[in-house]
């Protein structure tokens, strides 16, 4: 049987003599880049799969409150959902002072440039705390996690400070223009709209909300876990699996934050980011991967690129039984950890498998791909 791929028809054959069998030509095994591992026992780390949910992190949301009172016109090309991008007008005040007014504008700018004072030393102090971890790691002495913490601390300090700056100038313009001036209201960073809670042209009071504007980017993991198991896992070693989500798996880290209890389900709440989500969205659930502490234990383990999937959920590997002829085998994943399949399969150990290009051998032999 003729299998025409990457234009070279004349080189690769199914054997049609010998069931799950396929012969390539020396030719065609460099064009499709096929790579192969003899198949050991190795020391292996059990995991568990546990139930998640993607939602955002406490510094994604942004509220938006009048700092007076006023007249309140909306951007007219935004609506509920859309994104924003930092700088953004967003909407515009339209002030109404009387002399009651005026006096609560003095008073909260005088608020306000104190809170500014203590945001400022919570910017440098965070800073101080980040170059620090920094230079620690640098020096091989400190952590990633360490500086992925300072990090994050001194970015919410950051964002927290444009916030009350806005809200300072505002606060100026309004005591020096009175009811003449109209003062524009700009997003403080990108995101979506995920509350609208005025009506255009709309008189709203002193401290009303306006909008939330939520960061997509800045998503955390709630994964679920039984109490009575916490004690028998690596909590920072963790990972999305689901080969829904993705083809590759997603590491994740753990936030340092007390555990949390769910009071419906009684679960341990375990609180992880990663570094990209891919596709995730807020309130999808997923699963995690998270490895047990159990001692290490000997089993056969190969590399989840091996493993080929037909269209009924059956797992299969690709053995080597000479230079150019591969045997599809039927195998049974019993784990998986990290970028390592364990199979129970003891009569294939010493074997060499297809670590690389098993998908196209299958496709090749079956015409099934995915």
């Amino acid at each position: 049987m003729l299998c025409p791929v990457f234009g070279i028809s004349e080189t690769i054959s199914a054997n049609e003599n010998q069931f799950n069998q396929v012969a390539l030509s020396n030719i065609a095994i460099k064009k499709l880049g096929l790579e192969t591992k003899e198949i050991r026992l190795a020391k292996a780390l059990s995991s568990k799969l546990y139930p998640a949910q993607i939602g955002y992190a406490p510094q994604a949301l942004t509220h938006y409150i009048t700092p007076f009172s006023g007249y309140v016109e909306l951007n007219a090309k935004l609506h509920l959902g859309d994104k924003v991008t930092a700088g953004q007008t967003l909407f515009k005040i339209k002030p109404v002072v009387t002399p009651e007014t005026r006096l609560s504008l003095l008073t909260n700018l005088s608020d306000t440039e104190g809170q500014l004072k203590s945001s400022h030393e919570q910017v440098e102090a965070n800073r101080l705390v980040f170059n620090r971890a920094r230079q620690l790691f640098l020096q091989h002495v400190g952590s990633q996690k360490s500086v992925d913490d300072a990090q994050a601390n001194l970015a919410i300090a950051e964002t927290n400070l444009n916030t009350i700056q806005q809200k300072q100038a505002l606060l100026k313009q309004a005591v020096a223009d009175g009811a003449s001036g109209v003062y524009v209201i700009k997003a403080a960073k990108e995101g979506v709209i995920s509350q609208l809670n005025f009506t255009s042209g709309q008189l709203l009071g002193a401290g009303s909300q306006l909008m939330d504007i939520v960061s997509t980017n800045q998503l955390l993991v709630t994964v679920f876990v039984p109490q009575a198991q916490i004690k028998n896992l690596q909590l920072n070693d963790a990972w999305i699996a689901d080969r829904g989500i993705s083809d590759n798996e997603i590491p994740l880290k753990k936030i340092s934050l007390p555990l949390e209890a769910d009071l419906q389900t009684g679960m341990r709440k375990v609180i992880y980011a990663a570094s990209h989500m891919g596709e995730l969205a807020a309130m999808q659930k997923i699963s995690v991967n998270i490895l047990e502490r159990e001692p290490t234990r000997m089993a056969l383990s190969l590399p989840c690129s091996a493993i080929v999937v037909d269209m009924y959920g059956g797992e299969w590997i690709y053995l080597k039984e000479d230079e150019t002829h591969f045997r599809r085998e039927r195998v049974f994943v019993s784990d998986n950890t990290s970028n390592t399949c364990v199979v129970n399969k003891p009569d294939i150990q010493g074997r060499v498998v297809v670590s690389h290009g098993a998908q196209e051998l299958f496709a090749l032999e079956t015409g099934y791909t995915h």
